[in-house]
């Protein structure tokens, strides 16, 4: 079974991923493929200093990572700039990663805040959209040592609550504590059985 995993930033994507790891579910974390790609993939980097300047590299090889965002994200030009360079490597790697866990029929979690904007829900069995109200998700990445401003702006470039919802299957709450988090997913993953 594929299940995808969508929200906000701040809602506890993350912390649902675990605790379905915690089960034996196997994770393809979009994030984690992400920042490998652009930190090992030597062509990825070399078109990254072609389009955002080579000092966003060291010694041509080490990503200046701060310096590609603060570049990457001043403009909704340079974010396509970015996502045109770095989504279809990042694609590839994981439907390698969805196909070979398939193949040793593994239960597999699908972490990936874009999930919808690139139409993955097509590929998984069900989405479940993990969602909280903003002040929270505020408070939590301020935890997290972002700024309000950045919390903010990233939300205003996800799509709306009613957008994911549209497309979901199941809908997670995650408001208290972690255990009643738990809790909401033992129930989720009791009704994905059967």
């Amino acid at each position: 079974m594929i299940i995808g995993i969508t929200g906000k930033i701040g809602v506890g994507k993350s912390t649902v991923t675990k605790i379905f790891k915690s089960y034996g579910w196997v994770v393809v974390d979009a994030d984690l493929i992400g920042k490998e790609v652009v930190t090992h993939n030597p062509i990825v980097l070399k078109k990254l200093a072609k389009e955002f300047g080579q000092d966003i590299l060291i010694n041509k090889s080490i990503l200046r990572r701060e310096l590609l965002r603060e570049r990457a994200f001043k403009s909704k030009k340079s974010t396509l700039a970015l996502n045109k360079i770095v989504h279809p490597v990042l694609m590839k790697e994981l439907y390698a990663q969805l196909e070979q866990y398939t193949l040793n029929k593994k239960n597999i979690i699908v972490d990936a805040a874009l999930l919808l904007d690139w139409n993955l829900d097509k590929d998984v069995d069900a989405v479940v959209l993990v969602h909280t109200n903003l002040k929270l998700r505020i408070q939590r990445m301020l935890a997290r040592g972002f700024s309000k401003e950045a919390v903010l702006d990233s939300d205003c470039k996800q799509k709306s609550f009613q957008q994911l919802r549209k497309r979901s299957n199941y809908l997670i709450y995650n408001s208290g504590t972690e255990t009643e988090l738990k809790e909401k997913v033992d129930r989720l993953i009791s009704k994905l059985k059967s």
